[in-house]
């Protein structure tokens, strides 16, 4: 009978990777099988065990930047390892004659030896690159420390594939394309990142000798100005790819404007990871995500290349299904000069399918650079957006639904946008639902006097420049809910309204320490199967916690 090897051997291993995935980091399938195979085979296990602890010697010290730095730092210590390392070849030698044992070993000693002459390259790389860097930006720009490293190698998701080798803070966008050039010359791969609150990937380093180009020094915003387009006078902001999100909001709030582009995640998101997302938020439902709200953004390619996208013609609105949006692509090479390279001509259902708030799946949008490409094919350096006028009164309305599941909820929430779809006077700018499993996780205090928990919460924005038929729409929400087992409450004063949308953005806090266990990831779905949809879910975990109970029960049996 085979013995169970799902558990880890690898010793010091204190991450995520299992001992297939450490033997394929540094072999191959083949190693991996002929491993596999004789670990069942062993007798004593003294000669696996001290196989396994020079692999566990190799990654945690590679894995580790911190401990790979002071064994960089540490000539001693290399000598150390490498001499105990020599102490257990031989050990195994002496042994054994099993010749698939001694093939693992070549194969083993070989990977040891890269192991310890990376020491050697590494000091020497360094120094290449930051003699590549420093005449680019400033030396306290350029970050080899461990630190910075475990900060960069992953995002939202938690992800963690590989460090990268240099972090660099650039402070203009003249640094940003010589430092895409000279990432180049050194043969390094490279990924942009602002504040890290990615949820597809897109700012983690997949291969090792990667430079991360932090945007975060590029945060400047200019005055709002205003621009004639179709005879209307248009409101924009200008800022760098690096100014966070709330940080714009404010600023643009503070001179009696809006900006439209607010997702959860606006406390610590960056405007070039919100149009490389195509990041849209609970203002998404009138003015929709940054693509709507976009003039125009500088972007740099993999050439060091300066572009510019220009859209044509803003309607300073959402974009319709039956629209046709047009973006001008601009060579910016020359000062003072520019070059039309292409334009491209998007349809409302290339940007978004009918029902859907939002098109996943059309990442390439017919070769539009910049949005929506995660930031694999350049660096947003500025961006210009439309901003607009705030309505003159607004109401938050929350909705507690009680029940044994999300089909009331989700039906409310098809009601109240077809009452609203038509409605000239008031409009309804925001709806955010979170359901009881989040209830319990942000410690959701009801504004019912409900002993339960509620199943679903619902927060909905109304806005109008007419106080009296804001309020005749607000008490219409509460008369829609009144069949589904809702308690329902309306806060009309801005403090009220923040206390009421902070369990919503509690919730960006939360996903952040339910990586290890779930998938945090958004899903778009037309808000017709909403319904069907909740109800599928809900009989999926229950089939789920059955088959696991039932599991369970096999295994103790």
């Amino acid at each position: 009978m085979k013995k169970d090897f799902r558990y880890r051997e690898i010793p010091y291993n204190y991450t995520s990777f299992s001992d297939k995935e450490i033997i394929l980091k540094y072999f191959d399938e083949e190693t991996w099988g002929l491993l596999d195979e004789l670990r069942h085979h062993r007798v004593t296990g003294k000669s696996a065990k001290s196989i396994f602890e020079i692999i566990g010697d190799i990654f945690i010290i590679d894995r580790n930047p911190y401990i790979f730095n002071d064994f960089l730092s540490n000539v001693k210590k290399q000598k150390k390892l490498k001499k105990l390392h020599k102490i257990r070849f031989e050990s195994i030698i002496s042994k054994t004659t099993n010749e698939q044992i001694l093939e693992l070993l070549k194969k083993l000693e070989k990977v040891d030896k890269n192991f310890f002459n990376k020491f050697k390259t590494e000091k020497k790389k360094r120094k290449k690159i930051s003699n590549t860097l420093s005449p680019i930006t400033s030396k306290e720009n350029i970050h080899f420390c461990a630190y910075h490293k475990v900060v960069h190698v992953t995002d939202a998701t938690d992800w963690r594939i590989e460090y990268p080798e240099v972090i660099v803070y650039p402070e203009s966008i003249t640094e940003i394309s010589r430092l895409i050039k000279a990432a180049l010359a050194l043969d390094l791969k490279i990924i942009p990142r602002g504040g890290g609150t990615g949820l597809t990937g897109g700012a983690i380093p997949v291969y090792p000798d990667t430079m991360i180009i932090n945007t975060e020094k590029m945060n400047a915003i200019n005055e709002i100005e205003f621009i004639q387009i179709n005879s209307k006078n248009i409101p924009i902001v200008e800022v760098e790819a690096g100014v966070i999100t709330e940080t714009v909001t404010h600023f643009c709030k503070e001179r009696g404007y809006i900006f439209a582009t607010d997702p959860t995640s606006a406390w610590a998101s960056t405007i070039g990871g919100n149009i490389a997302e195509n990041a849209g938020g609970k203002k998404g439902l009138i003015w929709g995500t940054a693509i709507d709200n976009i003039y125009s953004f500088k972007i740099i390619n993999a050439l060091g290349h300066t572009l510019e996208v220009r859209r044509r013609d803003h309607p300073y609105r959402k974009i319709e299904p039956e629209d046709t949006v047009i973006f001008d692509v601009y060579s910016m090479q020359k000062k003072k000069s520019e070059k039309l390279l292409k334009t491209i001509s998007l349809s409302g259902l290339d940007i978004r399918k009918k029902g859907v708030g939002k098109d996943i799946t059309n990442k390439a949008l017919k070769g539009l650079p910049g949005i929506q490409k995660e930031g694999s094919d350049g660096i947003i350096v500025s961006a210009k957006f439309v901003l607009y006028k705030p309505f003159t009164h607004c109401r938050t309305i929350c909705l507690e639904f009680f029940g044994t599941n999300m089909v009331n909820a989700s039906k409310t929430i098809v009601k109240i946008r077809e009452t609203f779809n038509l409605d000239k006077d008031v409009y309804l700018t925001a709806l955010e639902h979170f359901d009881g499993k989040y209830v319990g996780a942000i410690a959701y205090r009801n504004k019912s006097n409900r002993i339960e928990f509620p199943k679903a919460v619902l927060l909905i924005d109304i806005e109008s420049d007419d106080i009296e038929k804001l309020e005749e729409a607000s008490e219409k929400i509460l008369d829609i809910v009144k069949p589904y087992n809702t308690e329902g409450f309306i806060a009309d004063s801005e403090e009220k309204r923040e206390l009421f949308w902070k369990d919503r953005k509690n919730l960006g806090a939360i996903a952040r320490h339910t990586n290890a266990f779930k998938l945090n990831e958004d899903v778009v779905i037309p808000v017709e199967t909403l319904p069907q949809f909740s109800d599928f879910i809900d009989r999926l975990n229950i089939q789920k916690e059955l088959e696991n109970n039932c599991s369970i029960i096999d295994d103790l049996t």
